[in-house]
C-alpha cells in the first residue's frame, strides 16, 4: 500500500502554515530593514565626508587668496602678458600660407587593376601621361 510506504503524513493545521508564513515574512522584511538602515547609514558617512572635504576647499582657497593679496603686483602691462603667445622655437609657422600645388577641386581615383591596351583606349585628351593614367584608372573602377 503506497501509504504504508510513505508514512503517515505530519498533523499540520492551517494556522501553523499561517504562522510559518508569517515568520518568514518577518524575517524577509526584519532583513530588508537592516540593509535599508546599513544604506542610509552609508549615505550619511558619505554626505559627511563630501561636507569635510568641501569645507578644506574652500579654507584651502582662503588661504590662497589670503597668499595672493601679500604678494606684490606683477610688472608691465598685464593684457599684453595674456595675449602674448611664447611659441617654442621650431613650432612658429611659416610666413607664406600653407597652400597645395594640386587644384583642391580635382578628384584622383587611383586603381591597380587596369592594362596599357585600356590605356590606348582612352580618349585621347590634351594632357599628361599621369592624368591619362588617373583617366583609364576611374575608366576600369566605374567599368
Amino acid at each position: 500500500d503506497v501509504q504504508e510506504m510513505m508514512g503517515k503524513a505530519p498533523d499540520v493545521s492551517v494556522a501553523d502554515l499561517y504562522k510559518y508564513y508569517g515568520n518568514r515574512l518577518a524575517r524577509r522584511a526584519r532583513q530588508a530593514a537592516i540593509l535599508a538602515d546599513k544604506a542610509v547609514q552609508e549615505a550619511w558617512k558619505q554626505q559627511q565626508l563630501a561636507r569635510y572635504w568641501t569645507r578644506q576647499a574652500l579654507e584651502d582657497e582662503a588661504k590662497a587668496m589670503r597668499a595672493m593679496r601679500s604678494l606684490p603686483p606683477p610688472k608691465g602691462d598685464p593684457e599684453q602678458d595674456t595675449w602674448h603667445l611664447h611659441v617654442p622655437p621650431g613650432w612658429e609657422l611659416p610666413p607664406a600660407p600653407l597652400v597645395s600645388t594640386r587644384d583642391p577641386r580635382s578628384v584622383s581615383i587611383y586603381s591597380g587593376s587596369f592594362s596599357e591596351p585600356l590605356l590606348a583606349a582612352a580618349p585621347s585628351l590634351p594632357c599628361s601621361r599621369r592624368r591619362r593614367t588617373q583617366v583609364a584608372a576611374f575608366l576600369v573602377a566605374v567599368a
